[in-house]
């Protein structure tokens, strides 16, 4: 029997397809990614199909769409009867680790039982060790804060006052040792030397999950210098985009006080975005370094991608939750031993990780998965995306020249042409030669929300509109100081 190769999955968060070199971005440097993704096979048409951080984590620990289990939201718990990859891969004897951010929910009663908070259930993973982005503080912190604490920073990694959706912008207090970047890919190629060591003969599945480039956009000297914002791309059109789209696009706006930062605010923080982007190809390089050293490269099947993108000023936006393309397209990047090399132009998403990973692996995929192998040899027309509760729920639908998004609050509907405009800043929804075009992604669209979420579709197996139910949004009064230029 052929050994089973180690897995090492490496994810960012927040990392948009278009910031990757390989991927055609004229100023980033990301060295290490663009090898990778030489060295295997690169996924140019990955998308998030729920460009919210703890659903988009639930797809690649599944392969399946939350949606399809009821979980609307930003979160909820795995079933207790839905695989996940590293469960699977310890029943065919991984050991199974999980370094960085897992954001994940667990079931409340079984976490007492158990005498873990709901953000330490394991899924599976033999062992966490976790950073969580300050979200648990008020309960003792996490294992990045424990770090801090040892080291006499603990407090400074969020001295600069932003938070974790938050547009304003700061160079890190803490020295680049200490940034969770750093501490995360330390950590990680410590946990890689310390199995090579105790169990040489056993595979391994680990997950390094960095935080970053996830604001708030603070990266730390050097990185913080790497880039000017007077070279950085500047972003995809402007608020006035947002005109007769849907007022959800304008709440979000408001809500975060974008309508307050100026041109150069929001190239500031594409600029510390960058740099965000290249400690993290700076820290995939040691632990690929890491895994030459002990020998286990050739040995060892990479993949890379991120949870979902961020809006970074396109269209006056900024994050993640919702289908414009800074939002939901991701890198996807899988090396090492049975990859086939190259590009390739198939549409794929998130839930195909976990098909993939378990076939390089040489295991059966469990039924019920929704995912298929980023190797099939069949063609997809289109993939699809589902966000939010009622009544605001989005469905998107891409193919490789269209993207259509539907909003069930109001009926609103956007096309886009992404070969004539990629930066999405025409809406041909309603343009009269574009109808057959539209007709056709609603009928995809309902066939597939009937497979894989019926219960949202009307009565007539229609995707739902209501009535609008929005107020008009309206910038808030309190301006943090901030204000337009």
């Amino acid at each position: 029997m052929t050994a089973r190769p180690n897995i090492l999955l490496i994810t960012a968060d927040q990392l948009r397809a278009d910031c990757l070199a390989l991927n055609g971005n004229p100023v980033i440097r990301t060295p290490n990614l663009d090898a990778l993704g030489r060295r295997g096979a690169n996924f140019p048409l990955a998308f998030s199909p729920t460009p919210v951080c703890v659903p988009a984590r639930y797809t690649l620990m599944t392969g399946r769409y939350p949606f399809s289990w009821g979980m609307r939201g930003a979160s909820g718990v795995i079933p207790s009867d839905v695989p996940t990859l590293p469960g699977v891969l310890k029943e065919h004897g991984y050991r199974t680790a999980l370094i960085g951010k897992a954001h994940f929910h667990g079931p409340e009663d079984e976490c007492r039982r158990l005498g873990i908070p709901i953000w330490r259930y394991p899924y599976g993973f033999d062992e966490m060790l976790l950073s969580e982005e300050g979200r648990q503080w008020a309960e003792g912190g996490d294992d990045y804060e424990a770090y801090l604490r040892q080291v006499g920073w603990h407090g400074y990694e969020r001295a600069h006052g932003i938070g974790n959706n938050d547009a304003r912008t700061s160079p890190s207090p803490l020295p680049e040792e200490h940034y969770q970047t750093a501490w995360c890919a330390r950590e990680a190629s410590a946990w890689i030397r310390r199995h090579a060591a105790e169990q040489p003969g056993r595979p391994f599945f680990l997950w390094c999950s960095f935080t970053k480039p996830h604001a708030p956009y603070d990266p730390p000297e050097p990185w913080d210098r790497m880039y000017s914002p007077r070279e950085v791309p500047p972003p995809a059109g402007g608020p006035e985009d947002l005109e007769g789209l849907s007022p959800y696009y304008l709440r979000i706006r408001y809500e975060h006080h974008l309508e307050s930062l100026s041109p150069q605010a929001i190239l500031r923080a594409r600029t510390y975005y960058y740099g965000q982007v290249s400690q993290i190809d700076h820290e995939v390089g040691n632990l690929l370094d890491t895994l030459d050293e002990l020998g286990l490269l050739q040995s060892t099947v990479i993949a890379f991608c991120s949870d979902h993108g961020d809006m970074l000023g396109d269209h006056g936006l900024f994050f993640k939750h919702q289908f414009f393309d800074g939002s939901w397209h991701v890198p996807l990047l899988v090396a090492g031993p049975g990859v086939p090399q190259g590009e390739s132009r198939r549409l794929v998403t998130l839930a195909d990780v976990y098909p993939t990973l378990l076939e390089l692996a040489g295991l059966p995929v469990p039924e019920g998965v929704q995912g298929e192998s980023l190797f099939a040899t069949t063609e997809r027309e289109m993939v699809f995306g589902s966000l939010v509760p009622s009544p605001n729920r989005m469905f998107a639908a891409r193919s490789e020249r269209f993207q259509y998004v539907v909003h069930e609050n109001g009926g609103f509907h956007e096309l886009y042409d992404m070969e004539a405009d990629p930066g999405q800043t025409v809406n041909l929804a309603n343009h009269p030669d574009y109808q057959e075009v539209r007709r056709h992604f609603e009928e995809r669209m309902a066939a597939w929300l009937k497979q894989i979420d019926p219960a949202v579709l009307d009565k007539d197996g229609r995707i739902p509109v209501r009535p609008p139910s929005w107020e008009t949004p309206q910038p808030l009064k309190t301006k943090l100081g901030l204000r337009p230029h």
